[in-house]
């Protein structure tokens, strides 16, 4: 299993980012034209930058400023169980993009399953062969195959949405020493650490602690 970000690429992006996010929260505020105000913005001291954006969204909780924050990520070898329990949030119904692996589309022989343990990766294994077998017999479609899989079938998936939704998807799924409500799966809460991480790489302003949800 693998978490990639993709999106910021870097703390370049990651940093202009913020900075929209700053002149987001100052465009609320005053009446400066547009080259006035990003001059300002641009001559914020990292200092300064910090204060604002940590008043503006732990303080205030203004943190609709966050939502021009994109985040984007690549989940490659994640298990359908998982993307269920990710659609267990409420928020992702509206806030998040997914596309994900097409079990229909691919060859049901190159998908991988496995299981928490040996014994049951050979129950897996076994059931997987068993099905084949009647679904060659019979000719049954590759697409109707679809219902007999484990929930532990591996897919891939990229999953995007701005850093407010973010923040309440880590705080539901990310562990107590992230920062998160902790409780979750022991494989979601590593993915989901994993996914802080590489977020906290490109915002270590806007993600320097986790909004409760």
């Amino acid at each position: 299993m693998e978490v990639r970000r993709l999106f910021p690429r870097d703390r370049e992006e990651g940093d202009y980012l913020e900075s929209v996010a700053i002149f987001a929260a100052r465009r609320c505020r005053t009446a400066k034209e547009y080259d006035d105000l990003w001059t300002e913005v641009r001559g914020y001291s990292p200092t300064k930058r910090d204060r604002f954006l940590s008043q503006v969204v732990f303080e205030d909780w203004a943190a609709d400023v966050l939502e021009m924050q994109p985040l984007i990520f690549d989940l490659e070898g994640i298990p359908v169980w998982l993307i269920i329990e990710m659609l267990r949030h409420r928020l992702l119904w509206g806030d998040f993009s997914m596309e994900q692996l097409s079990q229909r589309a691919i060859d049901p022989a190159r998908l991988k399953i496995t299981a928490s343990t040996p014994e049951l990766q050979s129950l897996v294994e076994e059931h997987i062969q068993h099905v084949m077998t009647l679904v060659k017999q019979n000719n049954i479609p590759f697409e109707d195959y679809r219902g007999m899989f484990p929930q532990a079938v591996e897919v891939n998936l990229v999953i995007g949405s701005n850093l407010r939704a973010f923040h309440h998807f880590f705080f539901m799924r990310s562990s107590v020493q992230k920062g998160g409500k902790g409780g979750a799966h022991p494989l979601f809460m590593d993915v989901a650490d994993e996914m802080l991480e590489q977020a906290q790489e490109v915002y270590p302003l806007t993600m320097a602690k986790i909004l409760e949800a």
